[in-house]
């Protein structure tokens, strides 16, 4: 898995790599090293001249049980070795009464349907799809339709007062109103048919959008690897538990013959000692199980206080075959996030590049027509004559060819597009030393 992982093996793909099968190769020789030397020790005292028959009776292996608490129990429950066996196979027994049973296959489709990460990933590149469907839809005609004030039916109402002077006579003041029903509402038709960022704009969102598949694939990859190792770390765990349970059981048997046989009260510590010991490995062998199951379930997304345990036995997979030269051009090839890093730039580039055509004009068609109704009373305060009732109704229209033009706008427009031509190059140098990190990681998974 950790070379399908250096070289880029792909999201849909189920991994099968051979850094986990040597992996495993490493440690099965370190279980049964250890295995074997408790072994010994334990077959050196079982061969001890004082117990001949118990020599014999281990090199035949005899078969154990493997629940051990009746057997413990024909010596004492109170000993701390029968206490802490009982707690421990309680726990067990409920680990593997209440865990649920997946396979590998299983287990990966769950994680990536349940995934919060991959989820938010993909609502992600939905946003930036809209977005550049939303760029495009500029160039088709907008209609709108509004009313000017007071409404599409309002009632307004107008004073006017002012003086005026006539020659040899004093001042005169005169106000005028005004009020009455009007109605103006009107239809804009534009059209933006020029704009020269547009096209720009829309490249570069198409290449955020490239960019964050290209990070979803990465992500799905990586999270596969995630399950899989999960799973392996899970199916050693259980493996070495299995292991120091096999040991203890075969102890405890030791432990038991001596004390039936009534052998020296030191030599019968010593072995309870013994079967102590094995008893707190597997303890903590358990608890590492225990650990391992938790991560696998946090990778999968099961309920909180549940656990999984696989439902496949380990097994070896075929060495890697290809060189170590070939590797890293694979891995460079074909690594997701190199691909996202040459799209993120070339967005980058492509929003300097339309920050600059701003200083072009934008052309655009406009037409307006508009419907005028009202009626209203207009008149003077002074003269004591009335107002007089004016009607009107009709359209007012207007076609034309507008333009949106900032001549000058005081270098803005240059700071904002160096800006993103800054963080272009930075992001081609986070480029550079990520193809050293891959690099290097090929390297490091063939050292080990």
């Amino acid at each position: 898995m950790l070379f399908r992982s250096m070289v880029g093996s792909g999201a849909a793909r189920r991994p099968t790599d051979p850094i986990l099968s040597s992996s495993r190769v490493l440690r099965a020789p370190r279980a049964l090293a250890a295995r074997g030397l408790i072994g010994t020790a334990l077959l050196a005292l079982a061969m001890a001249p004082a117990l001949p028959l118990r020599a014999q009776g281990w090199q035949q292996a005899p078969t154990v049980p493997t629940d051990m608490r009746d057997t413990l129990a024909t010596i004492s429950k109170d000993s701390k070795l029968y206490q802490i066996y009982q707690l421990y196979r309680e726990n067990r027994d409920g680990l593997q009464k209440g865990a649920e049973r997946v396979s590998l296959a299983e287990a990966i489709r769950r994680g990536l349907a349940t995934s919060p990460i991959l989820a938010a990933t993909v609502s992600e590149i939905q946003a930036s799809e809209w977005s550049n469907i939303a760029v495009g839809r500029e160039w088709v005609p907008s209609l709108t339709l509004r009313t000017s004030d007071p409404g599409v039916l309002g009632y307004s109402t107008r004073t006017t007062s002012f003086q005026f002077k006539k020659d040899g006579s004093g001042p005169v003041e005169n106000t005028i109103y005004s009020h009455g029903f009007t109605t103006n509402p009107y239809a804009n038709l534009a059209w933006s048919f020029f704009d020269p960022s547009r096209v720009v704009r829309q490249t570069a969102l198409s290449s955020v959008s490239n960019s964050l598949r290209n990070r979803l694939t990465f992500s799905t990859r990586e999270l596969i690897l995630a399950i899989q190792s999960a799973y392996t770390n899970l199916q050693e765990a259980l493996e070495r538990e299995k292991d120091t349970i096999e040991l203890f059981n075969q102890a405890v048997h030791v432990y038991i013959g001596a004390h039936t046989a009534q052998r020296p009260a030191g030599e019968v510590s010593r072995l309870e000692a013994q079967a102590v010991s094995l008893l707190i490995s597997r303890v903590n062998a358990h608890k590492q199980s225990i650990q391992a199951a938790d991560a696998m379930a946090r990778l999968i997304n099961l309920e909180p206080g549940k656990l999984a345990l696989p439902s496949e036995k380990p097994e070896l997979l075929p060495a890697w075959t290809l060189s170590r030269m070939d590797s890293i051009q694979r891995a460079l090839l074909r690594r997701e996030e190199l691909q996202a890093n040459a799209w993120d730039v070339k967005a980058l580039q492509s929003d300097a590049r339309a920050i600059r055509l701003r200083a072009l004009p934008a052309l655009a068609l406009s037409s307006q027509i508009k419907r005028v109704g009202g009626n209203v009373i207009a008149g003077t305060l002074t003269g004591g004559q009335s107002g007089t009732l004016t009607r009107s109704s009709g359209f007012e229209s207007f076609v034309g060819l507008t333009f949106d033009w900032k001549v000058f706008d005081g270098g803005i427009r240059d700071a904002e597009a160096n800006a993103k031509d800054a963080r272009a190059r930075q992001s081609m140098a986070n480029g550079v030393q990520t193809r050293l990190q891959i690099g290097q990681q090929v390297e490091d998974a063939y050292a080990t």
